[in-house]
């Protein structure tokens, strides 16, 4: 039995054998060379050569490296194949909490309210069904960017929160 039929018994495991496709579409997509990538993963460039063509099997390291590079969705999906998960990144660098800032995040919580109203105008009716295809396409593009903007709202406020109690 060869490799690819090996991965193929069970139809509910994800299929990998195709996974250098996404890492090259990511590369692709995000302007990323191949070097770069290589040096902050800790690899030779030589071997991503070989993850990109699918010689070899690409290490989580990769993938942790790309997902910190893109902040891609496609990646957590990769990994936890169809199982629900939601993934918020998280920011890298620590939140400024300034006028300029605390206006964003007034912002951002403005357009996470707009995300809700969709949610609301989708379930209103208590059927979700084709007349809701534009709610749900709106609400779909804007969810990752809800989670995220909640979780700096969140992040936000409890970090002056924290400081103040010092």
């Amino acid at each position: 039995m060869n490799r690819r039929d090996a991965m193929n018994i069970d139809k509910d495991e994800i299929n990998v054998s195709d996974d250098h496709l996404l890492l090259t579409d990511l590369l692709d997509e995000y302007a990323i060379p191949v070097k770069q990538l290589a040096r902050e993963a800790g690899r030779a460039a030589s071997t991503l050569y070989k993850f990109c063509s699918g010689e070899r099997t690409i290490p989580s390291v990769i993938w942790r490296t790309l997902y910190r590079l893109t902040r891609d969705g496609r990646i957590p999906t990769l990994l936890t194949g169809d199982v629900p998960v939601v993934v918020a990144p998280i920011l890298a660098d620590a939140l400024k909490i300034d006028r300029p800032t605390i206006r964003t995040l007034w912002d951002q919580r403005k357009k996470t309210l707009t995300v809700e109203q969709n949610v609301l105008n989708i379930i209103h009716d208590g059927v979700i069904d084709g007349t809701d295809r534009r709610q749900v396409e709106k609400y779909n593009k804007n969810f990752p960017e809800l989670i995220q903007s909640l979780y700096q709202v969140h992040e936000a406020i409890n970090r002056e929160f924290q400081k103040s109690k010092k």
